[in-house]
């Protein structure tokens, strides 16, 4: 399996899948009842390639299989930025790296940008140790859309590129 990573920019016909991906992953679970459509308008905002807000998504043979996005804020703490989020891995590419490599791009355009530190959210508990494993730390606890959620920082010197 070969997977490439590219900013979204280059290839925005694949919205509406990725869309689909974010909902059946994330929406349906986490934040139901959003409209296919308002995902995608999302997305479509989302077309930068040397500002926030911009995504950058998987491909495997030009299938879109993946996305992770870059923005200033995520709904909370409006103090800390830049904000990873929207990463989501199409179920049948789950546990094969392809969420690893988007977050690592995704470190690496920050990087360039000149942040110090990527701040993200997480609903789900389970997943502070799979970011831990890339030794992102946990800050802390808000609420989105009424939800507890997860508020964890990257000190981009430590990331796990130099691990």
């Amino acid at each position: 399996m070969k997977i490439n990573i590219h900013l979204l920019h280059q290839y925005p016909q694949y919205i509406p899948r990725l869309a689909q991906i974010w909902q059946e992953v994330l929406g349906e679970r986490w934040l139901p009842g959003i409209p296919l459509k308002n995902i995608e308008k999302r997305f479509q905002d989302h077309l930068n390639t040397e500002t926030l807000p911009l995504t950058y998504v998987a491909l495997e043979n030009m299938t879109p299989v993946g996305m992770v996005s870059l923005r200033v804020t995520d709904g909370v703490r409006p103090d800390l930025t830049p904000w990873l989020g929207s990463l989501v891995v199409d179920t049948a590419y789950q546990g094969l790296g392809v969420g690893k490599s988007l977050v690592k791009k995704a470190e690496e355009k920050v990087r360039e940008m000149g942040f110090e530190k990527l701040y993200l959210l997480t609903f789900d508990t389970t997943l502070e140790g799979w970011y831990g494993q890339m030794q992102w730390s946990k800050i802390g606890y808000d609420q989105l859309q009424g939800k507890l959620v997860t508020l964890m920082s990257l000190e981009l010197s430590k990331s796990f590129k130099n691990v």
